[in-house]
Formats: C-alpha cells, sequence, structure tokens
C-alpha cells in the first residue's frame, strides 16, 4: 500500500449549498493544511470552525455537539449513503461504533467508487468500478472536550486476495458534512 503523508481535509461551509457544496455534491477534494472553514450552524447561530484531519488509516474531525446527538444522526446518515442497518456487519450503540466489512457495492454516496477509492491503474473501466471492490467502512465516536471526535476509516481491496485500495477522502468528508447538516436540523444538537 503507497504511504501518503497526513494532509487536512476542510470542510466548507454549509451554507454555500448555491456553489455546489454540501450532502451529496461529490465536492471536496483534500485542502492544503492550515486553511480551517467555518461552519455556521443554522439560524444564524454561533459558526464553528470543523477541521477534518486525514491521518494514514482515517479521517477524524470534532463536532461541537453531545455523542449522543451525533450517534442518532450517523445511524440516518450510514443509509443515507447506502448502508441500510441490515448491510451492517457492525453496529454497537455502547461503543458508538458502526460499520460494514468486507462489503461489495458500486457506489457509496452517490458516487461510483472511483471517486471514492484509488486502487492503482488499469486499462479502460476504472478498476474500483467494475464491481469486484470490497469495502471496509467503520466510523467510532467518543467524548471530546465539550463535543464529539468522529473517527472514520475507509478503505477497499479489490476481491478477497486483491490489492488494496486507498481511500480518497471524499467519502468520510462527506460523513461529516452530512452529520452537521443533519445536526443543524436539530434544535438544541449543537453545545453553545
Amino acid at each position: 500500500m503507497r504511504w501518503c503523508p497526513p494532509v487536512l481535509v476542510v470542510l466548507v461551509p454549509l451554507t454555500l449549498a448555491a456553489c455546489g457544496t454540501g450532502p451529496g455534491s461529490g465536492s471536496g477534494a483534500p485542502a492544503p493544511r492550515g486553511t480551517p472553514a467555518q461552519i455556521e450552524t443554522g439560524g444564524g447561530g454561533v459558526p464553528y470552525q470543523v477541521e477534518l484531519v486525514r491521518e494514514d488509516n482515517h479521517v477524524s474531525a470534532v463536532i461541537p455537539a453531545p455523542p449522543d446527538a451525533v450517534w442518532k444522526q450517523l445511524v440516518r446518515v450510514y443509509e443515507e449513503i447506502g448502508l441500510p442497518p441490515t448491510d451492517l456487519s457492525e453496529y454497537d450503540p455502547g461503543q458508538r461504533r458502526i460499520g460494514v466489512a468486507d462489503h461489495r457495492t458500486a457506489r457509496l454516496a452517490g458516487d461510483r467508487l472511483s471517486l471514492l477509492l484509488n486502487c492503482g491503474h488499469a486499462m479502460g473501466t476504472p478498476r474500483e468500478d467494475r464491481g469486484d471492490v470490497e469495502v471496509d467502512l467503520s466510523t467510532r465516536l467518543s467524548g471530546e472536550g465539550e463535543g464529539t471526535l468522529v473517527v472514520t476509516r475507509f478503505a477497499g481491496q479489490l476481491g478477497r486476495r486483491g490489492s488494496m485500495c486507498a481511500s480518497r477522502g471524499r467519502l468520510e468528508q462527506e460523513i461529516v458534512s452530512r452529520l452537521l447538516e443533519r445536526l443543524r436540523e436539530a434544535p438544541g444538537a449543537f453545545r453553545r
């Protein structure tokens, strides 16, 4: 597997829906380190800075809301991106962990896998879109000061013995974007 240096992935303001950002837009390539964005929490509330930090094998963000509120929305977000409860291989409300392992799918969050994973180069159709990629996706939540630490791991593998596929960071960003959007809609979910 190729090693990539840590990169800061920045979430653009969700209030700019007219510019094609936010849930379902497929935007959000990793941004350069050190450019935080402010997220307005709806209703002209206090803007919060939310930074997504990409490390070797996961993306993390601290959301200014209690873990129980974030968990309720996380279950719904997984369903929105195409992973209903019947597909989950891990669902642990006590530990606030959710995910799938060795899951075959052609799309997640409305995007082809080639936009979410990098499985290397091939001639013709991207390897990620040929239907033989098994994905592993998991998210865990834990209390972090006044908020919730959201850690998401996403990777894939070509078949059972094929090469590993590295995340492009877009799905992890989409999960946090959708969490923030749902929390904005939930009265009193954000901490002040």
